[in-house]
């Protein structure tokens, strides 16, 4: 197999931000591994990095970063056992960043989708062996899988078929009767998969996700626009607040009574919503510092996050940090055009990303994946308006 430099930096990236495995401790010490390689990889280009990256982006990215370091300053205490968390989202987010910012235009976005799907295709398919193989794993971890929680598990399946279209429309070849059997068994999986881990969220990621790209397909784009995917992502927060009278349309009500089987409640969420007030009162601006959430609200009320994702980085950083936030995010949807004739490179993973920012009115799904999904389609839809073409010419490793 011809390898390149790049591949193996893909695969540092793909360890560092799409993989958390706790069934194996010597994780961690890969992920950290992978992490220093691509420090070095960055270090020895920084004087073309620092031409080609946005500095805007960059300064703002750093911002966000110094932000939730004041938190974690003002909640030192508390938030003092997820430091080294804090370290590792923070130097992972500034590497995909500005490691893609270098390599995009020279035409090598081809490359790290193909790196990440061939490995997300093997952890996906790992992951569903070993559920089905050994149920009792998910018990002995608490209520972990291979790859992540119930709701993790749920993501790695539609992300999985975002890269595999994604890589289709990359490689300018046509959606043939293999590529859609692919997508069926794919789908037909994630589906199984929910069922088996029990998770109704991951059971309207298809449906969610085949609806956006038909909007794409009909000329219903407006909201493949950085307006519209802003405009998602404020309903969704929003959420919060008006969630009782979202939830009592009857549809809505029939949709999660009936079809998911869940309660009116939104298995709880509801009643943390009702709490927001209570749970910010004297920490709005600063919150509770990074990966707080879990600790502080389980043992105070049981339950285990704040169920949306804005709002748990209001807890984690307070507003300053979720503003600045809301601004990267906004920064990276910019390039996306609504009737852009080279959308095909990115419109698979920006479907996934909306249906990321809908989850996120219930879930915690805004996480480094969620920045680096964004970040990839960031890249891909700057190369479409902007016809990067160079290649820079590298060594090859033969291995």
């Amino acid at each position: 197999m011809i390898v390149s430099k790049f591949t193996i930096i893909s695969i540092c990236l793909y360890a560092i931000t799409f993989l958390n495995i706790r069934y194996f401790s010597g994780y961690y010490i890969v992920r950290d591994a992978c992490i220093a390689v691509v420090a070095i990889y960055l270090f020895l280009n920084i004087k073309q990095i620092y031409r080609k990256c946005s500095k805007g982006i960059v300064a703002t990215i750093l911002l966000f970063i110094g932000l939730l370091s004041v938190s974690f300053y003002f909640n030192y205490e508390s938030a003092k056992p997820h430091r080294n968390d804090l370290i590792v989202f923070s130097i992972s987010l500034l590497e995909i960043f500005m490691c893609l910012s270098f390599n995009s235009d020279k035409n090598r976005m081809s490359e790290l989708i193909d790196v990440f799907y061939k490995l997300q295709l093997f952890f996906v398919l790992l992951n569903d062996m070993l559920v089905f193989a050994t149920p009792d794993l998910v018990v002995k971890y608490n209520e972990c899988y291979l790859l992540g929680d119930k709701f993790t598990v749920g993501y790695q399946h539609i992300l999985l078929i975002g890269l595999l279209l994604t890589r289709v429309a990359m490689r300018g070849k046509k959606i043939n009767t293999n590529v859609i059997m692919k997508i069926i068994g794919l789908a037909l999986l994630t589906f199984s998969i929910a069922t088996v881990t029990n998770s109704a969220t991951s059971l309207v990621l298809i449906p969610l996700f085949a609806l956006f790209v038909i909007l794409k397909a009909k000329g219903h784009s407006f909201i493949y626009s950085k307006v519209g995917y802003m405009t998602i992502l404020t309903l969704s927060t929003l959420f919060v607040v008006f969630y009782g009278v979202v939830l009592n349309i009857a549809p809505i009500q029939l949709l999660i009574t009936k079809v998911l089987g869940r309660s009116p409640t939104l298995t709880t969420r509801t009643m943390i919503y009702a709490l927001v007030p209570t749970l910010l009162e004297g920490k709005l601006l600063w919150g509770y510092g990074y990966g707080t959430s879990y600790d502080l609200m389980f043992s105070q009320y049981y339950f285990p996050n704040t169920q949306n994702g804005i709002l748990e980085w209001i807890w984690q950083g307070g507003a300053f940090a979720a503003i600045v936030l809301i601004i990267i995010i906004g920064n990276l949807v910019k390039y996306v055009k609504e009737n852009s004739k080279q959308s095909g490179k990115y419109k698979y993973l920006y479907a996934i990303a909306c249906v990321f920012a809908v989850i996120s009115s219930i879930e915690i799904i805004i996480n480094l994946q969620y920045l680096t999904l964004l970040i990839i389609v960031y890249y891909l839809s700057k190369s479409s308006s902007n016809g990067a073409v160079e290649i820079l010419e590298e060594d090859i490793l033969i291995v």
